[in-house]
């Protein structure tokens, strides 16, 4: 791990969002897989190329928080582009309560990478 100022909480909790967020993409992904998504009702192609995407998009995401965690410069710019497109997908769909509160983990997460940006500065050649 790159050394660096010590890791403040809301960068810690900024990981930590970033990967639930990971996984509830990977969840929704084999969910609609696998047909069981109790409010989408797609045919099977549809399904598919939904379900490929909601897990790209987790898998995009437990990247970007393993980047954060080794304390990356550009990760913490890539979760934040990553976060803002994930929420505008989010508000373009239908919005109901598990839509709500996703959309606040989105905002929490960006929030508190923007609280504390201390771990991913520094010199560009030391910290990719």
């Amino acid at each position: 791990m790159p050394a660096g100022p010590a890791r403040g909480l809301s960068s810690i909790l900024a990981v930590g969002l970033v990967l639930l967020i990971g996984l509830v993409w990977m969840a929704l992904g084999v969910l609609v897989a696998a047909s069981a998504h109790p409010a989408l009702h797609l045919p099977q192609p549809w399904s598919l190329l939904w379900a490929f995407f909601s897990v790209g998009a987790g898998l995009t995401a437990i990247a970007l928080a393993w980047s954060l965690w080794r304390r990356s410069r550009l990760g913490h710019h890539l979760t934040l582009a990553f976060l803002t497109l994930s929420a505008l997908a989010v508000v373009f769909d239908d919005l109901g309560w598990a839509d709500l509160t996703f959309l606040a983990a989105h905002a929490a997460a960006a929030a508190f990478l923007l609280q504390d940006r201390s771990p991913y500065s520094g010199p560009p050649s030391a910290n990719p």
